[in-house]
Formats: structure tokens, C-alpha cells, sequence
């Protein structure tokens, strides 16, 4: 926001002022939305604090919310856990990328199964704001729990998994078009 010289004298006061006051509200705004703590909900995914960024993850094991996937392949996982529950009852989410390419693999949004939440009469209801043109249900997918997708084949595709206190959305990435069936077989349930 620096003008040259020459235009600085021209300006009145009050004009420089202004200018002044409006950086620095620009400025404090911006750090707020980057330093806050207090969690939000933007767009499609829940966002929140940075809890961990592990590199060079083969098995992915998240006991608090007990679940497992086996990529096969190098990983970077990056978490988000909220303090509060955000939209549709988002309480955690995982963001893994290929180690090697950098592309995104998947995201992993866990919402507690709750009264008050459209999940507590129908656990594999689709992500809140989600339109969908097209729902199946793949029976036995994860062993001994049933799977249902909504978008299959679209870029907006998610594949929701639910067990007694958790659903489990589940939105592939760029680098695992084609492979979601063989990824879904290798999430795995823990207590």
C-alpha cells in the first residue's frame, strides 16, 4: 500500500488517515481469521485448528474415533479436530496426500451420531447442503458394514460409512479416481 512520493503530498490528510486506519483494519482481520481458535465451517469440509501433520504414513490408525486405512503407499495426513461441533455435527476430519505427487488422495469428515442431527434416524444420510444426483447402497463393503454412495463417478462423490457412535464421510481425491472400491476395502473399524 505504499504510493509514490509524489502522489503523498497531494493527498489531504484525513484521505492519508483513512488509508492508514483501513490497512490496519484489513491487517487485524486477517489475523484474526488466522490466529482465532474458535473453530468454523466453510464450504464443504470442517475446518479447525492444526492438531498433527504426519509424513510417510503407510497405515493410518486414528483410535479417538476408531477407524483405519491401509494406503499401500506413502502418505501425509493432516487433522483437524473441532471443539465444537460444526455444521451437520462435524467433529473431526483428515486430509491425506500422496507423499510423492503431493495430490490430494481423500478427505475422512467424522460427525457424532446424535439426536437433532438428520444421521440419527438414517446413519448414512448424505453430507448436510449435499444435493444428490444419485444414491446406492454397497452392502458388505466394509466388512459388515454397509456403504452408501452419493455422485458416484462425479467429482462431488462421497461414500459414507456409519458404526454405532460415528459416521464416517469419506471424499476421494483427484489422484484416487478409478480406485475408491479398493480404498474403501482397506478402512477398517478399531476399538
Amino acid at each position: 500500500m505504499f504510493l509514490p512520493i509524489q502522489v503523498l503530498p497531494k493527498m489531504t490528510t484525513s484521505f492519508k488517515i483513512m488509508l492508514i486506519v483501513l490497512g490496519m483494519t484489513i491487517i487485524a482481520g486477517a489475523e484474526y481469521v488466522l490466529l482465532n481458535p474458535k473453530n468454523t465451517y466453510g464450504g464443504k469440509y470442517a475446518v479447525g485448528p492444526l492438531v498433527d501433520r504426519t509424513k510417510n504414513v503407510l497405515v493410518y490408525t486414528n483410535k479417538q474415533y476408531g477407524f483405519s486405512i491401509d494406503f499401500g503407499r506413502a502418505v501425509s495426513v493432516q487433522e483437524n479436530n473441532l471443539s465444537e461441533p460444526a455444521l451437520g455435527g462435524h467433529i473431526y476430519s483428515a486430509d491425506f496426500s500422496d507423499m510423492s505427487s503431493g495430490e490430494s488422495m481423500m478427505m475422512i469428515s467424522v460427525s457424532r451420531i446424535e439426536d437433532g442431527f438428520r444421521n440419527a434416524s438414517d446413519p448414512l444420510a448424505e453430507p448436510n447442503g449435499m444435493d444428490p444426483l444419485s444414491t446406492r447402497d454397497m452392502e458388505g463393503m466394509i466388512v459388515g458394514h454397509n456403504v452408501r454412495v452419493y455422485n458416484e463417478g462425479k467429482d462431488d462423490a462421497v461414500y459414507v460409512v456409519a458404526n454405532k457412535e460415528y459416521q464416517y464421510m469419506i471424499y476421494p481425491g483427484t489422484s484416487m479416481k478409478g480406485q475408491e472400491v479398493s480404498l474403501l476395502k482397506s478402512f477398517s473399524f478399531i476399538q
